[in-house]
């Protein structure tokens, strides 16, 4: 990510969390992440699972959810990250049962259904793969807070997109809770997600 386009993703955050607080753990609040504090609601748009089944994303279904943006042609942090949350996965062993795993492309050009389920499957088959109509990804991009910068090639499809790089941990209301830098280690994303189990109740009282 270039340092203009960072200053750029920084801003484009501030606004788009503006009426949430954001905490690192540092504050007290026990958590690796960065808390969002209160929870930022998330509005669901139309989407497209990786099976070609139409679903609201996010779905308020009682389970957490680990949440990724990127497309299947990113050539590095996209596989990188997404190899993270196979390892992730496999950490948590049968608890990662409980929680949902998204990847929601910002690229429906190039990322249909087939190429979405190639790819996610690729890492863990309970990864599902989102793509949709442009306005409803776009919607998404902005409730979390993502900025995307495109790199047009030779030819139409011949692009790269730079995007802002991100896990976020939704609760169970699918209201986005934690967010995580793509630096931040598998122990502390685990830490995390057990800690939220435990004071989920409590913190929405606050």
């Amino acid at each position: 990510m270039s340092m203009c386009f960072e200053k750029i993703w920084k801003l484009g955050l501030v606004l788009a969390l503006s009426s949430a607080s954001i905490a690192a753990h540092e504050t007290g609040s026990g958590f690796h992440g960065l808390l969002v504090e209160p929870a930022k609601a998330i509005h669901p748009q139309t989407m497209m699972d990786h099976k070609g089944k139409a679903v609201n994303f996010p779905q308020r279904n009682e389970r957490m959810k680990l949440v990724f943006f990127g497309y299947s042609s990113c050539p590095d942090v996209c596989p990188m990250t997404l190899q993270k949350v196979k390892s992730l996965m496999h950490r948590l062993g049968k608890a990662a049962n409980e929680l949902e795993f998204c990847f929601v492309s910002i690229d429906p050009l190039r990322d249909n259904t087939d190429q979405l389920n190639h790819f996610v499957s690729y890492y863990d088959p309970r990864i599902t793969g989102f793509t949709g109509d442009p306005r409803a990804i776009k919607a998404l991009e902005n409730e979390f807070g993502i900025l995307t910068r495109k790199f047009q090639g030779k030819s139409a499809f011949a692009y790269t997109l730079e995007h802002s790089v991100f896990l976020y941990l939704l609760n169970q209301e699918g209201q986005l809770r934690i967010m995580y830098p793509a630096s931040m280690s598998v122990d502390a994303i685990i830490k995390d997600i057990e800690l939220l189990k435990v004071k989920g109740n409590s913190l929405a009282r606050k």
